[in-house]
């Protein structure tokens, strides 16, 4: 079994990935650019099932919305056509640096 500091570096990892990819790019080419898209939508799928391998004492003692991140993991799995590229530009945008600045405090 893979300790806590794996799942976390597993979570940041995607998250440096993200930053690559797209925070260089305006939200226009992200909108029109599937590889942009593609990338971001793995990367958060990633994030929220590793989000789940966190044990609970990890994840109350990292202020973070925990189900909300796991649970777009199983959106993006089983009713992906529900997917809005408008608010997964917000989620990189707004909630990726703060979930980056949690993990990185925690460790």
């Amino acid at each position: 079994m893979k300790n806590e500091k794996f799942h976390i570096d597993f979570i940041l990892d995607s998250v440096r990935k993200i930053e690559k990819s797209i925070n260089e790019v305006s939200k226009e080419i992200f909108l029109s650019n599937q590889d942009k898209q593609s990338l971001a939508i793995l990367q958060l799928m990633l994030i929220g099932e590793t989000a789940k391998k966190l044990s609970e004492e990890t994840k109350n003692k990292i202020n973070l919305p925990w189900k909300h991140i796991a649970g777009f993991r199983d959106v993006a799995i089983h009713d992906y056509t529900d997917l809005d590229l408008e608010d997964i530009w917000d989620t990189i945008h707004k909630d990726i640096p703060e979930l980056k600045a949690k993990l990185l405090e925690y460790k």
